[in-house]
């Protein structure tokens, strides 16, 4: 591997749009061609086992996250999901409503699972005779606090004790289990509603390219090994720095189109990580 057989590959991917899909995980950069970095960018044998272990980390870090990196999954098919999971909501409040009397008898076995996991108030203000139920076990008064002055939690509000109104809410569950079911699945149901307009009005949500983030973030991380062993980071055509990075695309099997116009942006997104303390392999996005 030379600096013009990486130069005269990435000339020849030139024109090409590279899309997500085209960065696999990276492979391990072979001895061969590891020898082969050292001997091109100068770097000392008394460094050289500090310079593979830190390659070696990058490349586990990204192959750990990327192999279970659900983030590829195109825009389209999450909307599928969310409308697929609305109507499944949907759906589900419409059974609820048509339960007869033995379903609804065994409907109260949910009530020590549901109970616990909604707030005193909603179902306070949610479900039928909650606000009696809930009362009667004590809370949704103003109370005393430690110095025995009688507060509230706010201006014309109630206080509702989690751990005092968990008996009243399993209760309260298991009184009303459908009713109950079906006050939360038409809240979820409004929440998936916001989120599908959410996910239309997402960046590039109407087309156009999408900024390749693992590209982008490998050469943040280069950046950091390239500095750390005080060399200067640089761009253009003669750029050590630039040569560098497509020589270690080429070794982790990543095409190289592009890199050179990416790397100026790179440098740029590494300045301002490096001064919020964020100098370490990753794969969090843009900061």
């Amino acid at each position: 591997m030379a600096k013009k057989d990486a130069a005269a590959k990435r000339h020849g991917q030139q024109g090409r749009v590279l899309r997500d899909a085209d960065f696999e995980c990276p492979k391990r950069i072979s001895e061969d061609d590891f020898a082969s970095l050292c001997e091109m960018y100068k770097i000392p044998s008394s460094v050289s086992a500090d310079w593979r272990k830190r390659l070696d980390r990058l490349v586990n870090v990204f192959v750990g996250e990327m192999s279970n990196d659900k983030r590829k999954r195109g825009r389209g098919l999450d909307r599928v999901g969310l409308e697929k999971t609305l109507s499944c909501i949907k759906n589900a409040k419409a059974e609820m409503e048509k339960l007869g009397y033995s379903g609804q008898k065994a409907l109260t076995s949910i009530s020590p699972f549901v109970g616990p996991m909604l707030a005193a108030r909603w179902l306070s203000e949610s479900v039928r005779g909650g606000d009696q139920v809930l009362h009667g076990a004590g809370v949704g008064r103003s109370r005393r606090d430690e110095r025995g002055i009688r507060s509230r939690t706010g201006a014309g509000s109630n206080f509702f004790g989690e751990d005092e109104t968990l008996d009243a809410r399993r209760e309260l569950v298991g009184w009303r289990p459908a009713e109950t079911l079906i006050a939360a699945l038409k809240r979820i149901e409004c929440g998936l509603v916001v989120a599908l307009r959410e996910i239309d009005v997402q960046p590039r949500a109407k087309g156009g390219r999408t900024p390749l983030e693992d590209r982008h973030m490998f050469i943040v991380n280069l950046c950091e090994i390239w500095n750390g062993f005080g060399k200067a980071l640089s761009t253009g055509p003669n750029s050590d720095f630039v040569s560098f990075c497509e020589s270690v695309f080429e070794a982790v099997g990543w095409p190289t189109g592009g890199v050179d116009s990416a790397i100026p942006g790179a440098i740029r997104d590494w300045k301002r990580r490096t001064a919020r303390g964020l100098a370490k392999p990753t794969r969090k996005k843009r900061g």
